[in-house]
């Protein structure tokens, strides 16, 4: 049986190293009103990701403004557009999300540390990218 480590902050001790972890999946998600940013105070959605790695499951989370947005020519994609388009892996943008239906999709976590003013080290889920593929077959053509 695997052991399944906690990682229960949104900037948690650097328990992984930087790197993206392949085996990972979003497995729940916290709605947070209210919350105070530096950018005023924004809904947000927390999003927890199980990532495999060495025999463990690590959980590590990831907060994004509850607004979802696909950008424009003068501004980016909201972060709940890119982790959404990553766990959707090429299907259709849907009319409506719904998040519990994104619940056990897989993906890949993109973790960066940094370093805070005490110098302890935090890991951060930097990216959400769709699943690894799977070579189906040769990957040169034989002639």
């Amino acid at each position: 049986m695997e052991e399944v480590v906690l990682l229960l902050n949104e900037a948690q001790a650097a328990e992984l190293a930087e790197g993206v972890y392949p085996e990972s999946n979003l497995i729940d998600f916290n709605v947070k009103p209210d919350v105070r940013t530096q950018y005023g105070v924004k809904d947000m959605i927390e999003l927890i990701f199980g990532v495999r790695h060495e025999g463990k499951i690590f959980t590590v989370k990831k907060r994004v403004t509850r607004t979802i947005s696909s950008g424009t020519n003068y501004t980016p994609p909201s972060s709940l557009y890119c982790v959404a388009m990553a766990l959707l892996d090429g299907a259709p943008f849907p009319a409506k999300l719904v998040l519990s239906e994104l619940v056990g999709k897989p993906c890949q976590v993109l973790i960066k540390n940094r370093t805070d003013s005490k110098g302890r080290v935090w890991s951060n889920v930097a990216e959400v990218l769709r699943p690894q593929r799977k070579p189906t077959g040769p990957l040169l053509r034989q002639t």
